[in-house]
Formats: C-alpha cells, sequence, structure tokens
C-alpha cells in the first residue's frame, strides 16, 4: 500500500465545514467521498494509477492523476479557482 495525501488551495477562503466531492478511479477501483476543503485527506491506496475528479460549489472543477508505488508517500496539491 502507499499513501497519497491531497491538499486543496482555494482562491478564496470557504468555512472550516465545506465539503469537495472526490471522485478517485483506477482500473480496479472506483469511489467518491466527501473531503473538508480546509484540511484535505490522505488516502491509503494499492499500488498503480488514480484519476482524480474535484468538484466544490461554486469553484471550477480540476481533475488529476498520480501514480502509487508500495510504501511510498506522495502529496498532491490542487489548486481550485472561484468560477466566474
Amino acid at each position: 500500500m502507499g499513501k497519497l495525501q491531497l491538499l486543496l488551495t482555494l482562491q478564496t477562503a470557504v468555512p472550516e465545514t465545506t465539503e469537495a466531492l472526490v471522485r478517485l478511479e483506477s482500473e480496479t477501483e472506483r469511489s467518491t467521498v466527501r473531503v473538508n476543503a480546509n484540511l484535505g485527506t490522505t488516502f491509503e491506496l494499492r499500488p498503480g494509477t488514480y484519476r482524480l475528479s474535484i468538484t466544490l460549489p461554486g469553484y471550477n472543477s480540476a481533475e488529476r492523476s498520480a501514480s502509487i508505488d508500495c510504501g511510498t508517500d506522495k502529496t498532491l496539491t490542487v489548486p481550485l479557482a472561484r468560477k466566474r
């Protein structure tokens, strides 16, 4: 297993309880979780390549990919911009 720490950077401050929706997909796994937009989260994942789709009301959605290796920790910082 490996760890992926997801951090979101927001253009403007949001209330402490604001949640972002994160969809995490690989060839064999698929899940959707709610994540505190201010704190982010850490996923413990099997080795492989994952696609992440992040949505937060009032912000443009973002998509990223991350490769996880066994026994490694990786940090992914995703900036989110306000919708115009």
